[in-house]
């Protein structure tokens, strides 16, 4: 893994599928906007209806999160896009997607408090849970435990590869017209290492090519 390969699978498949990300993205605005209006009326009722509002908001973003991840990993698996994966996910999926997303936020909160290089090794070790989560139905623990292995050996790549690429789609940010492009750009660079350490990269590259 090298910064070139983050930079290149990141631009390539920005430049292939960035029009299917925008509609992505527009899909989850919508509903997020839809969640927060019904919130709002439950709101305006009582003290039980903020909370069922609250819940209601909090649900929708695991929902939409899990859905627009999960439909990154198909693109760059050269997979048509799944708008059911919004809202046909398993209970307990969405579940063990949500608690890892506590579990994940609690380790890193702590890691950052105790000093930034700790935050920024666990951000690192962390990062494939989510995918595993929804690519491979693991619950929370053991996708920690599964991602912490896999990121062995890894960890420079990884954080080089991932931060200079970053970096560069920010630059590039600074332009504002650059963002429909540089967005998805961040997307597919953060999602690159995950397919690297599982194998699917050649396959993903191959369908890139064949989409061509």
């Amino acid at each position: 893994m090298t910064v070139g390969s983050f930079l290149n699978f990141g631009v390539e498949n920005a430049k292939r599928h960035f029009l299917k990300f925008l509609g992505l993205s527009v899909i989850a605005v919508v509903v997020l906007a839809i969640g927060f209006g019904i919130s709002a009326a439950f709101a305006g009722l009582d003290e039980v209806g903020v909370i069922i509002g609250s819940l209601l908001v909090l649900f929708l973003s695991i929902t939409i999160s899990f859905g627009f991840l999960k439909n990154v990993l198909n693109l760059c698996r050269g997979e048509k896009i799944n708008i059911m994966a919004f809202v046909h996910a398993k209970l307990m999926t969405i579940l063990n997607f949500f608690v890892l997303m506590i579990l994940i936020t609690i380790i890193l909160t702590i890691g950052y408090i105790l000093l930034i290089i700790p935050g920024i090794i666990l951000s690192v070790m962390l990062f494939p849970a989510p995918f595993l989560v929804i690519d491979r139905d693991m619950g929370p623990i053991d996708a920690i435990k599964e991602s912490i292995k896999m990121t062995s050996g890894h960890k420079m790549d990884i954080f080089l590869g991932s931060f200079i690429g970053l970096l560069v789609a920010n630059i590039l940010s600074v332009f504002i017209i650059t963002l429909i492009f540089t967005i998805p750009m961040s997307m597919f660079i953060y999602v690159y290492p995950y397919l690297q350490l599982t194998g699917q990269l050649d396959e993903a590259k191959k369908n890139l090519g064949a989409n061509a």
